[in-house]
């Protein structure tokens, strides 16, 4: 079983969940740079039985996932990069990022994993500085999506792309039974973030009602989604399992089995089956 390193202490008190701080300027490239690093610090202690692994995204393995975030680092490298990846044609009906995800990946087939790690270590500084120089009226853009989920530039730049990294982290310690380091700080504020895109997806949907969200662990805390005075259910689960199946990775089936639902259950499972945000 994949161990954890905890660091600090996790509040328990409630917090409204829309009054979490967005990410503010100042932090949103060291939250990155600490992202980077200790997914480095984690694909340096990979061995060679490891890159052949299969990983919770369930069509790639550690070498594919690695690939990945090679290619996400080298996005916004140079403009030539960002072009050639994120201008190409996106078929109908498919998201841009998939079509994205296998660009990066397709480029390095001709990689060795070692170089595969030494393009993450050189093209993460300077593509997260580079991200920070996107002008303000690009980053307010929201292109169409598949989806229908609005996303802006400017939120994929600060939040998503160190979501993915995180998450990616997260992944590649319970493909290959590695120990995934968790600090309050770091980890917390990302799950908080997460949080307050739940909130953002869950609000609108709640009336005059509540759902507090419990995640347990060093990164995790307390949460009331909605404005009534107290709560109509409780969701209890770990916090990274929860953001395991925020991102897609397990079923509602998986995560059902994993939650303790108190209070009106019937009202927290139908919302539970509603989360699903980007990473």
């Amino acid at each position: 079983m994949m161990t954890q390193t905890l660091t600090g202490s996790q509040p328990d008190t409630i917090t409204n969940a829309a009054q979490i701080a967005p990410i503010a300027r100042d932090e949103v490239d060291a939250l990155a740079l600490e992202a980077w690093k200790r997914l480095l610090n984690t694909l340096e202690g990979l061995n060679a039985d490891d890159w052949n692994k299969p990983t919770p995204c369930t069509a790639w393995t550690v070498r594919d996932m690695v690939a990945h975030q090679a290619g996400a680092y080298a996005t916004f490298s140079s403009f030539a990069e960002l072009r050639r990846q994120y201008f190409a044609p996106v078929p109908k009906g498919r998201l841009a990022e998939d079509s994205i995800n296998e660009i990066q990946i397709a480029d390095r087939k001709h990689k060795t994993n070692a170089e595969l790690v030494a393009e993450i270590r050189e093209k993460g500084p300077r593509t997260i500085k580079n991200r920070r120089r996107i002008p303000f009226f690009l980053r307010a853009y929201a292109p169409p999506r598949a989806d229908g989920y609005k996303l802006t530039l400017g939120h994929l730049l600060d939040v998503i792309f160190t979501r993915d990294s995180w998450m990616h982290r997260l992944d590649l310690a319970r493909a290959t039974n590695r120990e995934m380091k968790l600090t309050r700080d770091h980890d917390g504020r990302i799950v908080e973030l997460v949080m307050r895109d739940v909130n953002i997806l869950l609000a609108p949907k709640l009336g005059g009602d509540a759902l507090d969200i419990e995640l347990t662990g060093i990164a995790g805390g307390v949460w009331r989604v909605g404005n009534a005075p107290t709560a109509r259910a409780n969701l209890r689960m770990d916090a990274l399992d929860f953001n395991i199946y925020a991102s897609g990775r397990y079923t509602y089936a998986q995560a059902r089995g994993k939650a303790i639902l108190t209070g009106d259950t019937a009202f927290a499972e139908n919302l539970l089956r509603q989360i699903s945000i980007l990473y």
